[in-house]
């Protein structure tokens, strides 16, 4: 429509969209209407079981292995559907930390690091306060790389932090940051990080 700012278009990056798409819409009449608070199984089992079926779909979507789904409760897969880029850079955050303090002492905690580049969202450092990861690095940009991290930056940076006798944990990549709209390297941030 001439006039309207499309704020669900998967081309807007200008804020966070704001999820209120028709289908969200109808979703939240039915659970308004059935009374349905879907914060666990047991306060309501069909909402739940919805959002697994939901979170098999987008798995499936986006071509993900088996893995990742759920299948009605009998995978190994599944997820929770966050409300706000806020909360799921917390939840990623403590999935990260989790995974890199396994089998290690409690106190390799305080050597954990995070990354991102100088364009992302201040939830990112937030979430890192949150979860108590006090290393966080604000990765530089520049303006003719489009804003982007730069996976030598990256690279660089984990490798001193290697030398340190740091624990690299998180590497968040950016999908048009609210600053300057930037879209990382997602694919080859991920080959430094699991390098």
């Amino acid at each position: 429509m001439p006039g309207v700012t499309h704020w669900q278009s998967p081309s807007f990056f200008a804020y966070f969209p704001s999820n209120a798409s028709f289908p969200a819409a109808l979703a939240d009449m039915w659970s308004s209407a059935l009374s349905m608070i879907g914060f666990s199984w047991a306060a309501s089992p069909v909402s739940t079981e919805l959002e697994m079926a939901m979170m098999d779909w987008l798995a499936e979507l986006c071509g993900l292995p088996a893995s990742f789904r759920c299948n009605g409760g009998s995978g190994p897969g599944g997820g929770v559907i966050q409300g706000t880029a806020s909360e799921a850079a917390v939840v990623a955050l403590l999935a990260a930390r989790a995974r890199a303090l396994r089998g290690k002492s409690p106190g390799d905690k305080l050597k954990l690091v995070a990354y991102a580049s100088d364009q992302a969202h201040s939830c990112f450092r937030k979430a890192c306060m949150v979860v108590g990861i006090d290393h966080v690095r604000s990765l530089p940009t520049r303006e003719e790389d489009n804003w982007e991290l730069r996976p030598e930056v990256l690279q660089t940076a984990i490798f001193a932090d290697l030398c340190a006798g740091l624990i690299p944990c998180f590497v968040m990549a950016t999908i048009g940051t609210t600053s300057s709209c930037a879209v990382d390297p997602v694919g080859k941030l991920a080959d430094v990080a699991t390098w």
